[in-house]
């Protein structure tokens, strides 16, 4: 867990490029959402990332790019706005700021007549999300381990 805040930075400064980024007030809460036609990062981009992220994964590398690919498969094939990373300090969960920020980019799909798109690999999210309007349309399995969800919020 000591590498998480590093992940989270490499993360942040690729999705923030493509897209927003809503935070509360207090930041205790917030959600990266790569834009539609930029869920995934260029070449270039992958490229400039690909040493901090050797540094970091030490050796899992190869792990976690199985595990985007798989996840870059599941997304819909129509434009829609991707929720990549969504966190809440653990002292404010239960508190209506995580949803607050997830509902910024779903209400910002909706604008756009967009659909909203995640992918999850704790099953205990699947509630959470689904309170929030998204429904399963997916279900896999990476390296016959990690079992994986991709839920779809449809514009309203």
């Amino acid at each position: 867990m000591a590498r998480a805040p590093t992940c989270f930075n490499i993360i942040y400064q690729s999705d923030i490029q493509r897209g927003v980024c809503f935070v509360t007030d207090q930041c205790e809460a917030a959600a990266l959402w790569p834009a539609p036609g930029h869920e995934t990062p260029s070449i270039l981009e992958t490229l400039q990332y690909t040493w901090p992220w050797l540094k970091v994964t030490q050796g899992a590398l190869g792990r976690a790019l199985l595990y985007h690919a798989a996840c870059d498969s599941h997304h819909p094939m129509e434009p829609h706005w991707y929720l990549h990373i969504a966190g809440c300090l653990p002292t404010q969960q239960g508190q209506g700021r995580g949803g607050a920020v997830i509902k910024a980019g779903i209400a910002r799909a909706n604008h756009a007549g967009l659909s909203a798109y995640l992918e999850t690999a704790n099953e205990q999210n699947l509630a959470f999300y689904g309170a929030l309007g998204f429904v399963i349309n997916g279900e896999w399995t990476v390296m016959n381990k990690l079992r994986c969800w991709s839920m779809l919020h449809k514009p309203s």
